[in-house]
């Protein structure tokens, strides 16, 4: 009895570890879970693994809601190359995170745009 309880906790530890800090998401599971439902709709049309796993997620959500807003400060900026300045240092804030690098890797084509509503996506807008 002792023996299959071991195995139960055992087996229960390492799905819990392959669930949270190695399967990987696709952008259709992401835009399910975000409040975004303009992404969720769009989200298939464009459906790819996004390398980034649920603890990725985790931690990119907090960092994101600060990201999307120091992004949207820059907007008031008067001047083009202020403005473009602060946000070339948040995009190169952004980059330094692996886990934004997993996702920009596999986004390299799809520019700008898409990677303001991945933003959006994780901060739950």
């Amino acid at each position: 009895m002792r023996v299959l309880f071991l195995a139960l906790v055992a087996a229960t530890l390492v799905f819990g570890y392959y669930y949270f800090f190695v399967d990987t998401l696709t952008l259709t599971e992401i835009a399910e879970s975000s409040e975004n439902q303009t992404a969720a709709f769009f989200a298939p049309l464009m459906d790819f693994d996004t390398g980034l796993t649920r603890w990725d997620i985790h931690r990119l959500s907090g960092k994101a809601d600060t990201w999307s807003a120091r992004w949207d400060e820059t907007r008031s900026i008067p001047g083009l190359s202020e403005r473009t300045a602060e946000q070339k240092k948040i995009l190169s804030e952004m980059m330094s995170d692996p886990s934004v690098r997993k996702i920009s890797d596999r986004m390299a084509g799809f520019g700008e745009s898409s990677a303001r509503a991945l933003l959006e996506m994780l901060s739950g807008r």
